[in-house]
């Protein structure tokens, strides 16, 4: 068990791991929360999942429990963020998600996409907004629309609620 502890959290380890005091201040960062955040021991922290972090001066049990954001980018890393917090403590676990991504971008690739969806589909696993992917592709709304629905069509059935889902936000 520590073993794996130690990879996951350890010097160098696949998931970051901060922990902060009920003020925010830092107490312990391993190596990958570092990169992302810079050093911050001893220091009150107001950088990346903090910036996301919803809590309440008025009611402090607003900010209690657990808090999800994913693909959000920090630094130059797109990570799923999991911020918990119980009255004493504000952990955060930080998951970079490349590696996620491209095993996503390889489930797509024997899906019969033509090269523009595919562009989409990057785009959408990455985390962009339709907004966002009609900007970078310089498309119409309509044009996005009529290659999603071509891209759900080549989907197996169970996959596409959860691209539709993504794809929508």
């Amino acid at each position: 068990m520590e073993e794996t502890l130690t990879r996951i959290f350890g010097r160098g380890g696949e998931i970051g791991l901060c922990v902060k005091d009920s003020e925010r201040k830092v107490s312990f960062q391993n190596d990958l929360s570092i990169e992302l955040c810079g050093e911050q021991l001893s220091n009150i922290c107001k950088k990346g999942c903090m910036d996301l972090y919803v809590s309440n001066e008025l009611c402090p049990a607003r900010g209690l429990g657990a808090q999800l954001f994913t693909n959000k980018r920090i630094k130059d890393q797109f990570v799923d963020i999991v911020v918990l917090n119980n009255g004493r403590e504000i952990v955060t676990l930080l998951y970079p998600v490349a590696v996620k991504h491209e095993r996503e971008l390889a489930f797509f690739k024997d899906k019969g996409l033509s090269k523009r969806e595919f562009e989409i589909v990057e785009r959408v696993v990455r985390g962009a907004t339709n907004s966002e992917i009609i900007k970078e592709l310089a498309i119409t709304k309509a044009t996005l629309k009529t290659h999603l629905n071509n891209i759900y069509k080549k989907l197996p059935p169970e996959s596409r609620i959860g691209f539709r889902r993504r794809a929508t936000q």
